[in-house]
């Protein structure tokens, strides 16, 4: 299973663990001055949708920022699901728009 995402089975080229991922959506939602209320529900949101893909310990793949967490998802799965979340909490449209100006996702898919 080493550097192949579970969601997609494409080849991980740059291997970010969950943790390190969350840590970029954090700073995101700091950044982006979400309320209070929305980000509770979005935090919400992005751990139960990424409950199944915690660390596990039969992958080899070690994230490439922390040294120390496998990595199972790659970031255009990651990334697209976060998308996918931010839809369903009716996330304003510049505030999608920045997002994916930031993470760069911009011409990937058609559900971005």
């Amino acid at each position: 299973m080493q550097g192949i995402c579970t969601e997609c089975s494409e080849s991980i080229s740059d291997p970010i663990c969950l943790d390190c991922f969350l840590k970029q959506m954090e700073d995101w939602i700091v950044d982006e001055d979400i309320g209070l209320k929305t980000k509770r529900i979005l935090i919400k949101e992005i751990k139960k949708e990424f409950r199944e893909y915690e660390n596990n310990p039969e992958l080899e793949t070690i994230c490439t920022i922390c040294q120390r967490q496998e990595v199972s998802i790659c970031s255009y799965c990651f990334f697209l699901k976060i998308v996918r979340i931010l839809k369903k909490i009716n996330m304003t449209k510049k505030k999608m728009e920045t997002f994916k100006e930031i993470f760069n996702y911009r011409q990937w898919h058609e559900d971005y």
